[in-house]
Order: structure tokens, then sequence, then C-alpha cells
């Protein structure tokens, strides 16, 4: 008796990516592939625990908080810096997110623009932005500008930390 290879072989239900250049939850979970219930999830994240998009460890907000203001100057140009880098390192890394089925994408305050710019080869149907309310107008302005009005936005909280983990174990 011949079987079919899809009756032996379980399909996938889905290919969905998570990218954001923050941590997902705490960074329990490790970049790279997750097979489970069916799904294909791919993670994309700042898996280097960085605070404020800052490399090593430098700054903490009590530090900044302190500054002098052209201290703050000077530490907020090396976070936008970090953080367009840590944005492109991601995006490279998640070459092949056209390819997904749903692809949940951060959008906050700071490299909120520029993920959005990178997002745009992407069909919009398959995106879901995922969103602080942080220069609102803003980010909803630029979705539009690049065609994807029709992407899904979930509203979320500044960092969106939380709300990925949350979208992510909705999957386990």
């Amino acid at each position: 008796m011949k079987v079919a290879v899809n009756q032996i072989r379980k399909e996938v239900e889905a290919r969905i990516a998570f990218v954001t250049y923050n941590r997902i939850g705490s960074g329990q979970f490790a970049n790279g592939l997750m097979q489970v219930n069916g799904f294909e999830l791919y993670l994309f994240q700042n898996s280097d625990l960085s605070k404020w998009g800052c490399k090593d460890d430098k700054y903490d907000a009590w530090d900044f908080l302190f500054m002098p203001k052209g201290q703050k100057k000077q530490v907020m140009q090396e976070f936008a810096k970090s953080r367009k880098q840590k944005v492109s390192e991601i995006m490279s890394q998640a070459a092949n997110l056209q390819d997904m089925d749903k692809v949940y994408i951060y959008v906050g305050q700071r490299g909120g623009e520029g993920i959005i710019k990178l997002s745009k080869k992407l069909p919009g149907e398959h995106i879901v932005y995922v969103m602080c309310d942080c220069q609102k107008e803003t980010k909803l302005r630029l979705i539009k500008e690049y065609g994807h009005q029709d992407a899904e936005i979930i509203w979320c909280e500044c960092g969106g930390q939380e709300t990925m983990e949350k979208l992510v174990t909705s999957y386990l």
C-alpha cells in the first residue's frame, strides 16, 4: 500500500517571524527557529540584553537622568546609532521574511522609522506592526507611505517586550 508523503510528514501550518530591536520578554527565547505545534517560529531580536540599545550596558536610566546636558546629547546620539545598527543587523538576519506567512514587527519610538522603511519590501497583508503609541502619527503616516495600510496593527507598551512575549507564547 502506498501512502502519500504528506500523510506521514506533519505539514507546517504557518511560518511566522517575530522581529524586534529589543528583546522578546526577558530574553528567555533564543534567536532562530522554533518548531512547535505545526508552526515554524523565527525569532529575530536584540539578544545581547543591552540596556537602552547601547552596547556593553554602559549606562542605565539612573545614570542618564543625572548626566550633564551635553553628555546626554552625546549619549542619545550613541543610542540612536546603536539602534540603527541593531535594526540593520536584525533585518539582514531576517533576509527571508518575504517567505513568511506572518511577520510581527515591533515599531518603537526610536528605531521605528528605520524598521518600517526596511519592511517596505514585505507584502502588507503578512505584516503585523506591534507598536507603542509614541510618535503614533509619524508611524501611521510611514506605514501608509510604504503601501502597508492593510497591515494589522497591535498597540502595545513602550519597548514591546511583554506583548511580543505574549504573541510568541500564544503559538507554543
